[in-house]
């Protein structure tokens, strides 16, 4: 999306969208919202080119997502990247990533892609440290002891580090929690045992396998662009505490603002529950979108 107004001698600065996991379109629509196209919208009427385009494999575009990792998306970024650089009329281009979008971001401004980054959400903390912190929550609501949780936690980290390990040495063939259990001594309840390995197959995508390998912290550190990195305070997919302060120590330099009433979309909202999304009018706060107009033009 072009602001009115574009020559071929313009330098106007210009971002490219990059949307968070699971497949999406240009919009990144979801939940009745479609949250890139209102920023896009937002930032052509302030001088500022877009770009976004369907995840690979969804909707318009070519390719084959099934075996996709979040490398092979950060490729696609990067190939907007340079396809919108070169574009008569076009200054420095940059990236708004939201979710996991955000860690893409992160990922490429390591390595000089973008001029700039604007991080919606971004999940900057390991996904095993996430997933861990799930898995504690939902053993906890379940009922289960203390001591108990304890056990199933220390041995899903153990699977998770069992997994990555494995898939950096090319194998990605699932195997059983059980087996993990005995191999590191674990004495973990037989009924924990029988859930996990229930549900240790669909834990092995190429994406999750990769993921685990990632710790975003580390190319923040290495970012060579400047960095603004957002959360809403009652995100209860990217937890706006860890992940900002996470960012903060890794790089000293980037831009860190959080919002008190808003949820991972950055709507106002009640609870945070992604169960509210569809339900609240509001696509995105008018207050992000101006500190996101702001950040750019400052540069």
């Amino acid at each position: 999306m072009l602001p009115q107004g574009v020559t071929r001698k313009s330098r106007v600065p210009a971002v490219v969208f990059v949307s968070g996991s699971g497949l999406q379109n240009r919009d990144e629509e979801l939940f009745g919202h479609k949250p890139f196209l209102v920023i896009a919208d937002y930032l052509a009427r302030n001088g500022i080119a877009s770009l976004r385009y369907d995840d690979r494999g969804f909707a318009k575009s070519g390719g084959d997502a099934s075996e996709a990792t979040t490398a092979d998306f950060a490729s696609d970024a990067a190939a907007a990247i340079k396809f919108l650089s070169g574009i008569d009329g076009i200054g420095k281009v940059g990236i708004i990533g939201h979710s996991e979008g955000g860690t893409i971001a992160l990922m490429l401004a390591a390595g000089r892609k973008p001029r700039f980054v604007v991080s919606l959400a971004g999940a900057i903390l390991p996904l095993k440290d996430v997933m861990l912190a799930q898995n504690r929550a939902s053993f906890e609501k379940s009922g289960f002891a203390p001591e108990v949780v304890d056990k199933a936690v220390v041995l899903i980290d153990a699977v998770f580090s069992e997994q990555a390990s494995r898939y950096l040495a090319g194998n990605n063939e699932p195997f059983k929690a059980s087996d993990i259990a005995v191999l590191k001594g674990l004495d973990v309840p037989a009924q924990i045992l029988e859930m996990l390995d229930a549900n240790m197959k669909q834990l092995f995508t190429p994406w999750l396998s990769y993921s685990l390998t990632v710790d975003a912290r580390k190319y923040a550190a290495k970012a060579k662009c400047p960095v603004l990195a957002i959360n809403g305070e009652k995100d209860t997919q990217v937890d706006a505490r860890t992940n900002l302060a996470a960012i903060r120590e890794a790089q000293p330099k980037a831009v860190v603002k959080s919002y008190p009433e808003l949820n991972h979309l950055f709507q106002h909202c009640k609870t945070g529950a992604i169960s509210e999304y569809g339900d609240i009018e509001e696509t995105i706060s008018p207050e992000v979108l101006s500190d996101i107009v702001e950040f750019i033009l400052c540069l």
